[in-house]
């Protein structure tokens, strides 16, 4: 699928389609929309890996230095602790 939106927009377009991934996303975590499908699933997660360039970008831009921690055992344990559920 190709969006033609207009440099003016881009940003606004953007954002509010990352809200609307970001309520589907909560309705599904409260059991009020039905589960991504693996396609969705797999835009989901490129939107993800896409959204962290972007914050990048955003701080380099700003000749800031981003960097992201995460503590990999605790997100093991988390996501173990989902696929026994």
């Amino acid at each position: 699928m190709k969006i033609e939106i207009a440099q003016t927009h881009l940003f606004r377009t953007a954002h509010a389609l990352q809200e609307a991934c970001a309520n589907r996303l909560a309705d599904m975590a409260v059991q009020m929309a039905p589960r991504l499908s693996p396609e969705e699933l797999e835009a989901a997660k490129a939107l993800a890996t896409e959204s962290l360039r972007l914050i990048q970008a955003l701080f380099e831009a700003n000749d800031r230095e981003f960097e992201l921690n995460i503590d990999v055992n605790m997100t093991v344990e988390y996501l173990n602790g989902l696929a026994d559920a």
